[in-house]
């Protein structure tokens, strides 16, 4: 539907970011790139891109930081951390 909407000229003036999710997945999608393409086209220049994943391969970060130099990645072991303060129950099934 994205992609429909931006070969049709899609323009997003007043967006400020865009979440990108699984972007290991993404990025090893042949087909993400002319899509990012279209997307970028279709903002402002200033628009703050969020890239999100559990697992960050090297070559998506340095694919991520070739197109976006600016970048500051956020990575470390306390990410995926639960909650101070959330209970946890386990259920076996």
């Amino acid at each position: 539907m994205v992609n429909r909407k931006l070969t049709n000229g899609l323009k997003l003036p007043g967006l400020c970011s865009v979440i990108l999710d699984e972007v290991d997945v993404l990025f090893d999608d042949p087909e993400f790139a002319d899509t990012l393409e279209k997307i970028e086209t279709s903002t402002p220049v200033k628009t703050q891109y969020i890239h999100v994943t559990a697992t960050l391969p090297v070559d998506v970060c340095d694919a991520i930081l070739e197109n976006h130099p600016t970048s500051i990645p956020l990575m470390g072991p306390g990410l995926h951390c639960t909650a101070t303060g959330l209970q946890e129950v386990y259920v076996l099934i």
